[in-house]
């Protein structure tokens, strides 16, 4: 656009010496013409920019790490007049690892045409992938002028973790607490001696469940949900602190919590995931009992911002109501040896594994030994498949 800008004051400078020493009527004409010549022009860009529509598009939202994420910029100009020359500018940010990037685009268009700009972006570490439009510009035929366009699009593609090719034996789901009295709060289960809740019946339910007192009340039949004894729920808790600076940390603890979701859904354990949200407070997810689930599960984890310095997931659960979970699993990429003795000590009756990527190393066997009633198991991104495959919860 300077060098149009150029050549138009070369052009105005001209038709000016040339009307300076034949002042003629066609020069003083010429003048004229061409210092009104871009306003007309003017016009019809301000027109087109209210004819100017910008969005983002994509059909496949989500893959995994290292692989392409194809997403649209739909460009479309309602108007009846061509616009020769745009430009946008796109940023790209991934929430997990502070990545960012950005990338230019220019189009053309015809009047009343859409075009439709194909790209695809690869992240190399998992995470939210925040598509935006930083800055969107339409110059006129001349290429005097350009004004900016607003645009109110943005686009969230997941880079999800990669399922790592092994075989994880079934974890032990069986409590140690012989008089583990509590129950699942979220569905119900196969435990007759604790009602879980009241509904009427439905073709398939078991005749013992059928509330006869009820039914002949209500006048139609009524069933007795049993409940599911907490006790037999494995649960896992992610903690990322400490992976921002160390982005193939996060990737490889998420890799191991994609697998072993998988490994427990096939040997059909149900889990419960947890983890910090520094946007709540508090710590978010339920349980998950099919694939589904757990990929809601990633996604929801995936959307949250990260965290650094304090162990926030661990202290948060420290923190929560003491439930009898058959296994805890503890993810993290930083080891807190005080956080870590007080799980112990609250969760007497549970197996306690603490699975731990840690760039310094692995703990020495002295502070390991400091954590009674856990079993350690040091991981390393780059052997995660042979240390996965003799895994043994």
């Amino acid at each position: 656009m300077r060098s149009h800008r150029l050549w138009y004051l070369v052009l105005l400078a001209i038709v000016a010496l040339f009307n300076l020493f034949f002042y003629q009527y066609l020069s003083y004409c010429a003048m004229w013409l061409a210092i009104i010549l871009p306003v007309p022009f003017l016009g019809l860009l301000l027109y087109t920019r209210t004819q100017i529509t910008v969005r983002l598009e994509t059909t496949v939202p989500a893959a995994a790490r290292d692989s392409a994420l194809p997403f649209s910029i739909v460009v479309e100009n309602k108007g009846w007049v061509p616009l020769t020359c745009g430009k946008l500018r796109l940023t790209f940010d991934n929430n997990k690892t502070g990545e960012h990037f950005e990338e230019e685009f220019p189009f053309s268009l015809r009047p009343h045409t859409a075009k439709h700009i194909d790209w695809s972006v690869v992240s190399r570490h998992c995470g939210r992938i925040a598509v935006g439009v930083k800055r969107a510009k339409i110059l006129d035929l001349l290429g005097l002028f350009s004004l900016s366009l607003r645009v109110h699009s943005e686009l969230g593609l997941l880079s999800y973790p990669r399922i790592v090719p092994t075989v994880i034996d079934a974890p032990k789901v069986s409590s140690q607490n012989p008089e583990a009295l509590q129950y699942a709060q979220w569905k119900s289960g196969s435990d007759p001696s604790e009602t879980f809740g009241i509904r009427e019946y439905r073709p398939g339910d078991p005749p013992r469940s059928v509330h006869w007192k009820l039914s002949g009340k209500f006048d139609r039949l009524m069933v007795r949900q049993f409940s599911e004894p907490a006790s037999q729920t494995l649960l896992m808790l992610l903690e990322p602190t400490g992976t921002q600076n160390f982005p193939i940390l996060l990737d490889a603890l998420l890799d191991v919590y994609a697998t072993l979701s998988q490994s427990f859904l096939a040997n059909a354990v149900p889990f419960e995931s947890l983890w910090y949200d520094p946007r709540t407070g508090r710590l978010e997810g339920r349980e998950s009992s099919s694939a589904m689930d757990a990929a809601q599960q990633q996604t929801a984890f995936l959307e949250a911002p990260p965290y650094d310095g304090i162990s926030r997931a661990l202290q948060a659960f420290l923190h929560l109501p003491a439930k009898p979970y058959s296994h805890i699993l503890y993810l993290t990429a930083r080891v807190s040896l005080p956080e870590c003795r007080a799980l112990c000590e609250k969760n007497p009756f549970s197996h306690i594994t603490i699975l731990y990527f840690c760039p310094e190393g692995e703990l020495p066997a002295d502070k390991a030994a400091d954590i009674k009633g856990a079993t350690l198991i040091p991981l390393h991104p780059g052997r995660l498949s042979e240390e996965l495959l003799t895994l043994e919860l």
